[in-house]
């Protein structure tokens, strides 16, 4: 019977593999699943794990898992306390870290021009404004006459011998004007370009700078408006707080139930969330601030 059942499994090698391929996969995802319940349980009780220092934990028969925030009562810490034989009794907090953004620099009431004047859009505009104007000094240069003076010296001899003689030194000079007498037309048209090529430049140079001033003011306008937004929510947020802390009074007292407390914690993240990402969206117009007076370009 044995061999009649290594024959079969044998005998057809790809249905082999397969089965051989079947039980490593499903042998793999129970190793796999075997870990992650593992590790849940690992991670679950490791709060407990890392305080080992108490012998007995009390907590509120509410309490599902470790890491459900349900405080204990005051009323029931003091009679833990006050049980015959225990040494101590401390309750246990459970928080998390908060990253916090750096804190917005305040608008200046009036910014001066000379912020704008640093962009470097508007310095390459103004640059080349400044090289039109030097192109009509240019061609306003070719309407009067020019003096070219001219000199030459060197050695003239039939052979090397006599290059050291005096009569071998030759030398010429002269002086050339040039007078635009037929070119009037010409020159006249030549200025005529370059101023017109100058009030090109000094328009996109306006342009450029009009621009740049709506860009501010838009800027500036954007940032007084997320920094309003900011001071409101954080105002919202400790008014929340005072309430926050009177629901939790009530609780202890046993006046509400817990939902009141939960409901209370859910809209203090919801204003602490509305807080940070006001505060982020003032930190981002401030950035669009600075790059629209010429900064981080």
């Amino acid at each position: 019977m044995l061999d009649i059942a290594l024959k079969m499994l044998f005998s057809d090698r790809l249905k082999y593999f397969g089965l051989v391929a079947g039980i490593a996969f499903a042998t793999m995802l129970i190793v796999q699943q075997a870990s992650i319940l593992v590790g849940f349980t690992k991670q679950t009780g490791s709060f407990i794990r890392d305080t080992a220092q108490a012998d007995l934990w009390l907590m509120d028969p509410q309490v599902r898992f470790a890491q459900d925030p349900v405080p204990l009562r005051d009323t029931a810490l003091q009679m833990a306390r006050g049980v015959p034989g225990v040494l101590w009794a401390a309750p246990l907090y459970q928080g998390s870290q908060r990253a916090k953004l750096p804190k917005v620099p305040a608008l200046a009431a009036a910014l001066p021009g000379e912020l704008l004047a640093r962009r470097p859009d508007l310095l390459a505009i103004e640059r080349a404004v400044a090289a039109e104007h030097a192109r009509i000094g240019v061609a306003t240069s070719a309407a009067y006459p020019r003096l070219s003076l001219g000199l030459s010296l060197g050695f003239l001899a039939i052979n090397g011998a006599n290059l050291a003689a005096s009569g071998s030194r030759q030398g010429s000079g002269g002086a050339q004007v040039q007078l635009p007498l037929f070119q009037g037309g010409a020159i006249h048209s030549g200025i005529e370009a370059a101023q017109a090529r100058y009030e090109q430049a000094r328009i996109r140079y306006e342009t450029a700078a009009a621009v740049a001033v709506e860009e501010a003011e838009r800027a500036a306008l954007r940032l007084t408006r997320a920094q309003a937004r900011e001071v409101q929510a954080r105002r919202a947020l400790e008014a929340h707080a005072l309430s926050a802390r009177l629901t939790q009074a009530r609780y202890q007292q046993g006046l509400v139930d817990y939902l009141n407390v939960l409901d209370s914690e859910r809209q203090h993240h919801a204003l602490d969330d509305e807080r940070l990402l006001a505060r982020e969206q003032a930190a981002m117009e401030w950035v669009a601030m600075v790059k629209a007076l010429g900064g981080g370009w």
